[in-house]
């Protein structure tokens, strides 16, 4: 399943925010369940 997947997780976010024009937040640390902001 894909959204299980951090690396996809995340680049979902990076398109959400790409499309907005507005700057992607940084990734603080990344865990085996995925990406914590």
């Amino acid at each position: 399943d894909d959204f299980k997947n951090p690396q996809f997780h995340r680049l979902l976010i990076n398109a959400v925010f790409w499309a907005m024009n507005k700057p992607v937040p940084k990734v603080k640390a990344t865990t085996k369940r995925g990406v914590t902001h």
